[in-house]
C-alpha cells in the first residue's frame, strides 16, 4: 500500500508557549484508564518472614521455603520481621517446586526487600539458582552483588547473558530489588532502587536491561536460594536481611514493579498492593505513521503523525515526562496531523506526547522526547523588515530573487553572491529561502553599508555573510562550495564582473545552479553578446533565455567525473563495498584538502560498537542515521538540509542485519517500524509511505533498483535495538535477523511479486545476504523446518542447515536458480556455518559469499546460474573474538575481493591472489572502498587511506572512524560524518564531522 501525502489535508497549528497553557482542554473530553491484569495473576510465592519461612501466596502449591543453618527469622524487617542470613553457611532455601523450574520458555518475576548488614567482598549472591562459585557461564540465574553494585546473570550452560551494572548505595537502609526474565520480548531485567530516595522512574531507576536471544533452560537443578548461590558452596558471603519476597510466572510490566516499590516506600507490603492492584498506563492510541519531528527554525518543531481515522489532534509538551505542561489541540478532524512548536527553548530537551479524541473520549501515545539542542535548522527571515528604501529597484530584486528561487527550484544550502552590491539581493533570497547567503564584493563601501543594512534588518550572521575580496577573480573559497550562485552587481549595472571560470569553480557539482542575469525593466540593461562572451570565456554550459521576463542564464553543474556515490548500506545494491569514485585522483591523505568541518557531532548518535546504519550518499547529499534521528547534510558543503527525530529508531548490530536507509536521485527511503517513508532528499518531508500491511511483521531491509522498491519482511521486534552499557558491543550477538519474506513494490506502493518463505521449497532469508545485480536479487536462505517455525527473525544455529543460495529474476521474483550450499556436488563446497557473519556481494558475474565462523572463508560463484568458482579459507587477524575482527567484511575493487586480513586480492575470476601490495591489517572497524583506494583504520587508530597500486598508507591524525562503517568515498570526497564518539582507546579525537576533497594545487 502507498499513502500519498497531499498538503491540502494538512493542517498547521502554531503553538506559543508563552500563550497556551495545559489548562486548555477540549470541550468534553477525557483519559481513559485501563485496569491492571490481577497482580495475584501467577503469583505462586509469598515470603513476608513474619517469623516463619511459609509461603502465603495462597497458589495451587504451597511453596514453604526453610533454612539452611541458623538464619534469623526475627530479624527487625521493613514490614516487622524479616530474615537475615550471616555467612555462607546460614542462609534460605525456596527449594526447587515445579513453580519454581522455569525452563527454557517462563518467564518470571521476584522481588524483594534488602538491607544489608555489613560490607561485602567479591560477588556474594542475593538470589539465585547457579553455582555463581564456578563460572557466570554456568546453568541457572543469579542477581549479586559486586562492589556498589548489583548485577544479573543467567546461562544455560552454553550462552551467558549479564546485564550491565545498577548502582548500589551501601549507606541506604532498605533496598528494592527486581529480577524480571521476559520470554516473550526476550529481556532480563535488573532493578535496584533506594528505598530511601524520592525519585521519578525515568530518574536514574530505570532497570538494566539485556536481550537474552538464543538463552536455553535455566533449570540448573540446584534449588533457588536467598543468600547463596544454587548449590550452597558460594565462596563469598553475605550478611544481609531479606523481606516481603514475592515470585510471579510471568515477567510483571514496569507500572507493577513501580507500584510494588511505591507501595513500599509509603509502608505498604505486597498484600496491600496485590488488593490494591494499580492502573495500567493509558492505553497508547494507535497510529498509523509517526509521531515524529522536524524542526524549522532554532525554536521551532513540527510534531507529525497519521491516523487511520479523522480524529481531533493534541499535542502535550513540556522538560518533564511527568510536567507536560503546554498543550495544543486542532478541533478539526483529520487524519494526517501538524502541529508546530514555538517559542522552545534552545538547547534543551522536550518531552511530548500526541493524543486523539473522538466522540468525547482521549487517548494518548507514550511519551516521547525530541533534543531541541540538536535543532540544526536556521533562521526564519521571511518576515523581516527591509532594511533598503522602497524605491525604484525595490521591484526590481523582489521580482529578481522570485525568478531565481523559481529556477533555482530548491530553499536550502549555500547562496553566493557574486558581486553583491550593497546586499539587497542577499536580503531578498534570505526572506526567500532557508540558504546561508554569502555575499562578496571588492568595494569596501558597498560591503560596509550591504553589513550595516543586513545588521539592521536582524538577518546578519544567522542567515547572510559579507566579505571584501581583492577580486572576484580568484576566491578564497574551495572548490564546490555553493548550491545556488547569483550576482546582484548584474542585475543593478548589466555589467559581468570577475571570471565565468572562478565563479564556476565554487559551484557545487551534481545540481549546483549559476543564475544570472536581470528581468525586465532594468534601469540598466545587461547585452545578451557580454553576458554570452563572458560564460563564454569560462566554458561555463548554460541555458539563455532573453524575452519579456528578461535576460537570464543558467547553468546547472553535472556530477564529477569520476564521480561514484554510496546509495545503499554497502555501497550499492551490488553490497561490494565500493562506490567506484575516482576521488578525482586522490590517492593519498596529502592529496586532498578539508572542505568542511560541520555537525553533526557524537552528541547525535549511540556508542560507535553498536555499529549502526552507515552513511549513504546520491546527487550530493549525505543522509547519516543518528540515535532515534536521521541528519542530511549537503556532501560538498557539510550544510544540514534537514533532520527528523523519530521515537524508537532504533536498530544496531548491522554485520548481522541489512541495510534500511537509502537514496537515489530525489528521494531518501527508510524502514520505520512497518512501513517504508519515502522523504524527499531536499526538504525532509514524508511524500509517500510504502507499508506492509501485514500484522505481526516489521519492515527489514530497504533497495532501490530501477522502477521499484525493494524490501523484506521481518517479524516484529526481532531487530536489534539495544545500545548503552557493554552489553552491546554486539562481539557475541550472532544470531542472524532474517525476513519471512522477500517483496517488490511498483513506486505507486502496489505489489509486484512476493517471495514468501512460507512456501515448501523456500526459506527464511538472511538479510545481510541480499544483493542485487544484473536484473537478479540474490540471497542466501535457510530451509531448515526449525528456522521456518521460529516465532522471532532473529535466528542463531538453527539456520546452518538447509542453506541455499538463491536468484530471483526482480522484475518477476521469479526463482531463476538456487544452489544447495550444504551439499558437495562435483568440486562445490560445503559452506562453513556463518555463525559470526554471513554477507554476499555481486560484481562481475560473480557473486561472493562470505562466511565468519572460527575464521573466515571466501567463495566465489557464477552469478548466471551459481557454479562454484572458487573458493579459500582465511584465519581471523588476532585468533578470536576481539574488538570486531571476526565481523569484517570483504570488499571488491579491480576484479579482485579484498580484505584487511589476509584476503589478498583474490581474483574474482579463479581466486588467484595479486601480486601487488598487501593489504595492512585492521581489526577494529570495516573497510571501504573508492575505486582501487581503500579507507579504513588500518594498524588501529586513525583514519588512513591504502592505496593499492603501490601499498602506500597515509594518514589523518585525530580522526577516529567508528567500530563498522562510516567513512566512505563518494562524489569526488572522502566523507568522516561522526562515528567515533565516545572511545576512549584513542586521544585528541575531533569527535565532530569532516569532508575532504582533492587538493585544489
Amino acid at each position: 500500500m502507498n499513502r500519498n501525502i497531499n498538503p491540502a489535508n494538512h493542517f498547521i497549528l502554531l503553538l506559543s508557549c508563552l500563550s497556551v497553557r495545559i489548562a486548555i482542554c477540549i470541550a468534553v473530553c477525557f483519559t481513559a484508564g485501563f485496569a491492571s491484569a490481577s497482580m495475584d495473576d501467577q503469583w505462586v510465592g509469598y515470603y513476608a518472614f513474619d517469623g516463619t519461612l511459609n509461603d502465603t501466596s495462597g497458589s495451587a502449591n504451597v511453596n514453604n521455603a526453610s533454612s539452611v543453618g541458623t538464619p534469623d527469622v526475627n530479624a527487625a524487617g521493613l514490614f516487622g520481621k524479616g530474615v537475615a542470613v550471616s555467612g555462607g553457611n546460614n542462609y534460605v532455601t525456596l527449594g526447587k517446586s515445579a513453580d519454581y523450574l522455569f525452563g527454557s520458555t517462563t518467564s518470571f518475576t521476584f522481588t524483594y526487600w534488602l538491607r544489608l548488614e555489613a560490607g561485602v567482598a567479591k560477588d556474594p549472591t542475593l538470589l539465585g539458582n547457579k553455582d555463581w562459585s564456578k563460572s557466570g557461564g554456568t546453568q541457572g540465574f543469579v542477581q549479586a552483588i559486586a562492589g556498589d553494585d548489583v548485577k544479573a546473570n543467567l546461562a544455560d550452560g552454553k550462552t551467558r547473558k549479564d546485564t550491565a551494572k545498577v548502582d548500589l548505595d551501601p549507606g541506604a537502609d532498605w533496598i528494592f530489588c527486581a529480577l524480571v526474565v521476559d520470554r516473550e520480548e526476550n529481556t532480563m531485567k535488573n532493578y535496584v532502587l533506594d528505598g530511601n530516595v524520592a525519585r521519578q522512574w525515568d530518574d536514574a531507576s530505570a532497570p538494566a536491561i539485556i536481550e537474552i536471544d538464543g538463552v536455553g533452560s535455566l533449570d540448573s537443578g540446584h534449588p533457588i536460594n536467598l543468600g547463596q548461590d544454587g548449590d550452597g558452596r558460594g565462596y563469598n558471603q553475605l550478611n544481609a536481611t531479606f523481606d516481603d519476597m514475592g515470585v510471579w510466572r510471568r515477567a510483571l510490566a514496569e507500572y507493577e514493579i513501580w507500584a510494588i516499590y511505591q507501595a513500599g516506600r509509603q509502608g505498604h507490603a505486597l498484600p496491600w498492593v496485590i488488593q490494591n492492584p494499580p492502573k495500567a498506563p493509558p492505553k497508547p492510541i494507535e497510529v498509523e505513521i509517526g509521531p515524529y519531528v522536524q524542526f524549522s527554525d532554532p525554536r521551532t518543531a513540527v510534531v507529525r503523525w497519521d491516523t487511520r481515522e479523522a480524529v481531533i489532534s493534541i499535542v502535550e509538551y513540556g522538560m518533564s515526562p511527568d510536567a507536560l505542561t503546554e498543550r495544543v489541540a486542532d478541533t478539526t478532524p483529520k487524519n494526517i496531523h501538524e502541529i508546530v512548536l514555538k517559542d522552545l527553548s534552545i538547547k534543551d530537551k522536550y518531552f511530548y506526547r500526541i493524543g486523539m479524541s473522538k466522540d468525547s473520549k482521549t487517548r494518548f501515545s507514550e511519551v516521547c522526547l525530541f533534543d531541541n539542542g540538536l535543532n540544526y535548522a536556521r533562521v526564519d527571515a521571511s518576515k523581516a523588515v527591509s532594511p533598503y528604501p522602497r524605491d525604484s529597484l525595490t521591484q526590481l530584486y523582489e521580482r529578481a530573487a522570485d525568478r531565481i528561487v523559481a529556477e533555482y527550484g530548491l530553499t536550502k544550502g549555500i547562496c553566493l553572491v557574486y558581486g553583491c552590491g550593497e546586499g539587497r539581493l542577499a536580503f531578498e533570497l534570505a526572506k526567500r529561502t532557508d540558504m546561508m547567503i554569502v555575499g562578496v564584493d571588492t568595494d569596501p563601501a558597498k560591503t560596509n553599508k550591504a553589513i550595516t543594512r543586513l545588521m539592521k534588518a536582524g538577518v546578519y550572521g544567522a542567515r547572510v555573510t559579507i566579505r571584501q575580496v581583492p577580486s572576484l577573480s580568484s576566491l578564497p573559497f574551495t572548490n564546490y562550495m555553493a548550491n545556488l550562485i547569483v550576482s546582484d552587481n548584474m542585475l543593478a549595472t548589466g555589467q559581468c564582473e570577475g571570471s565565468a571560470a572562478e565563479m564556476f569553480r565554487v559551484l557545487r557539482p551534481s545540481g549546483g545552479v549559476a543564475c544570472l542575469g536581470q528581468p525586465k525593466p532594468s534601469p540598466k540593461r545587461m547585452s545578451r553578446s557580454a553576458l554570452e562572451k563572458w560564460l563564454g570565456t569560462g566554458s561555463v554550459k548554460y541555458t539563455l533565455t532573453n524575452n519579456a521576463d528578461g535576460i537570464w542564464a543558467k547553468a546547472v553543474r553535472p556530477d564529477l567525473p569520476g564521480a561514484g556515490w554510496w546509495s545503499h548500506m554497502y555501497g550499492n545494491v551490488n553490497n561490494n563495498g565500493n562506490s567506484n569514485d575516482s576521488l578525482e585522483g586522490g590517492r593519498q591523505t596529502s592529496d586532498f584538502d578539508v572542505q568542511w568541518i560541520s555537525w553533526p557531532g557524537a552528541d547525535t548518535k549511540a556508542d560507535r560498537q553498536v555499529r549502526g546504519q552507515g552513511p549513504v550518499t546520491k546527487n550530493g547529499r549525505m543522509v547519516y542515521y543518528g540515535l532515534d534521528r536521521i541528519i542530511t547534510l549537503d556532501t560538498y558543503n557539510g550544510t544540514i538540509l534537514w533532520s527528523l527525530e523519530v521515537p524508537n529508531l532504533k536498530r544496531f548490530n548491522m554485520p548481522r542485519d541489512g541495510g534500511w536507509i537509502c537514496l537515489d536521485d530525489e528521494y531518501a527511503y527508510m524502514a520505520v517500524k512497518d512501513d517504508c517513508w519515502v522523504l524527499n532528499a531536499d526538504t525532509g518531508l514524508r511524500t509517500t509511505t510504502h507499508t506492509l500491511n501485514d500484522p505481526g511483521y516489521d519492515w527489514g531491509c530497504v533497495f532501490r533498483y530501477n522502477d521499484k522498491l525493494y524490501g523484506s519482511a521481518v517479524i516484529e521486534d526481532s531487530f536489534y535495538t539495544g545500545w548503552w552499557s557493554d552489553a552491546y558491543w554486539y562481539e557475541t550477538q550472532d544470531a542472524k535477523i532474517c525476513s519471512k519474506y522477500l517483496f517488490a513494490n511498483r513506486l505507486d506502493g502496489s505489489r509486484a511479486w512476493t517471495y514468501h518463505s512460507d512456501d515448501a521449497d523456500k526459506g527464511v532469508i538472511i538479510n545481510s545476504t541480499i544483493c542485487m545485480g544484473n536484473g537478479s536479487v540474490y540471497f542466501v536462505e535457510s530451509r531448515n523446518t526449525a528456522a521456518k517455525s521460529l516465532t522471532s527473525g532473529r535466528i542463531g544455529s538453527q539456520l546452518w542447515k538447509d542453506l541455499y543460495l538463491v536468484a530471483v529474476d526482480a522484475e518477476t521474483g521469479r526463482r531463476q536458480w538456487q544452489k544447495n550450499l550444504k551439499a558437495s556436488t562435483g568440486n562445490d563446497p560445503v559452506v562453513a556455518n556463518g555463525t559470526a557473519i554471513m554477507h554476499l556481494m555481486y560484481s562481475d558475474d560473480t557473486l561472493i559469499l562470505e562466511s565468519s565462523d572460527a575464521e573466515y572463508y571466501i567463495y566465489a560463484y557464477a552469478a548466471t546460474d551459481g557454479t562454484a568458482k572458487w573458493n579459500k579459507k582465511v584465519p581471523w587477524p588476532r585468533k578470536g573474538r576481539d574488538h570486531g575482527s571476526h565481523l569484517q567484511r570483504v570488499v571488491i575493487s579491480g576484479g579482485r575481493t579484498w580484505g584487511a586480513t589476509g584476503i589478498k586480492g583474490f581474483a574474482l575470476s579463479n581466486g588467484t591472489v595479486s601480486k601487488g601490495a598487501e593489504m595492512p591489517p585492521t581489526n577494529c572497524g570495516t573497510i571501504a572502498a573508492a575505486g582501487d583506494v581503500f579507507l579504513g583504520r588500518f594498524n588501529k587508530g586513525n583514519l588512513k587511506l591504502w592505496d593499492s597500486q603501490d601499498g602506500s598508507l597515509s594518514s589523518w591524525e585525530r580522526i577516529r572512524p567508528g567500530c563498522y562503517l562510516n567513512v566512505i568515498g563518494s562524489g569526488g570526497m572522502v566523507l568522516a560524518p561522526e562515528g567515533g564518539g565516545g572511545c576512549d582507546c584513542y586521544d585528541g579525537g575531533f569527535h565532530t564531522s569532516v569532508g575532504f576533497i582533492r587538493s585544489q594545487d
